[in-house]
């Protein structure tokens, strides 16, 4: 979903549902905490992680759910069966509630594709 009033991060957050928004932060602050070279920008409408200048990683808040998008495909479909309750695609991972997901996988997940970029 396209938040028009958004131009950057911080708007981006300000303007998504209040729900979500401790959502996409927790995210948002495992990247942060598991991958410090991550370059936090504003990409397509959403926050969007590059490393070594490659696209990693992006969070938005859809109109029925929060994304995770991974430009590591292989490493979606890998740890789909454990991620919990969410819905995947080539490269998203698609979930409604915080308790949906299950968060240490995706750590892992997140963590493991760095390697890929590095």
């Amino acid at each position: 979903m396209k938040y028009e009033s958004a131009t950057d991060v911080n708007s981006y957050l300000l303007a998504i549902p209040k729900d979500r928004k401790p959502i996409l932060a927790r995210v948002m602050k495992i990247i942060k905490d598991h991958i410090p070279k991550a370059r936090l920008e504003f990409k397509h409408g959403m926050p969007f992680y590059t490393l070594n200048g490659q696209p990693m990683y992006a969070v938005a808040s859809q109109k029925h759910y929060i994304a995770v998008y991974c430009s590591a495909h292989s490493l979606v479909s890998h740890y789909k069966s454990q991620l919990g309750k969410v819905n995947t695609g080539k490269s998203c991972i698609r979930f409604k509630k915080e308790d949906d997901i299950n968060w240490d996988v995706l750590t892992e997940m997140l963590v493991e594709a760095e390697k890929e970029f590095s």
